[in-house]
């Protein structure tokens, strides 16, 4: 459904993003959390989803601090890579938003999850 573009769905960003928030708050359902991210971050322009992606780090990077294990660990690896493949300045917006929430996060986010 969000893969449509449909103009509901990006007027309800905020909402959905907080679906994607409740959903990686259980380690039942994360993985389907960072497939709704995804699948926003694949259906929503640039200009739509810059704003809430340093809230995005913040929830995610949260939960990771207190779950590390290897399925989400993937699914937000898929996530964070569709929003750096899908979006023209996606890498440079994602390095700033997590080093904005703390120097220095995305090089040691980096290695330990990405590679």
């Amino acid at each position: 459904y969000v893969g449509t573009k449909d103009g509901d769905v990006l007027a309800s960003l905020p909402s959905m993003l907080g679906i994607f928030q409740k959903l990686v708050a259980s380690k039942a359902t994360e993985a389907e959390g960072c497939a709704v991210l995804a699948a926003l971050l694949q259906a929503a322009p640039t200009e739509a989803v810059s704003q809430y992606i340093p809230e995005v780090c913040r929830i995610a990077l949260t939960r990771w601090q207190h779950n590390r294990t290897r399925k989400y660990a993937l699914a937000l690896t898929h996530a964070l890579g569709v929003l750096v493949c899908c979006h023209g300045n996606g890498g440079a917006l994602l390095i700033a938003s997590m080093d904005g929430l703390h120097p220095g996060t995305f090089a040691g986010f980096f290695p330990a999850v990405w590679l």
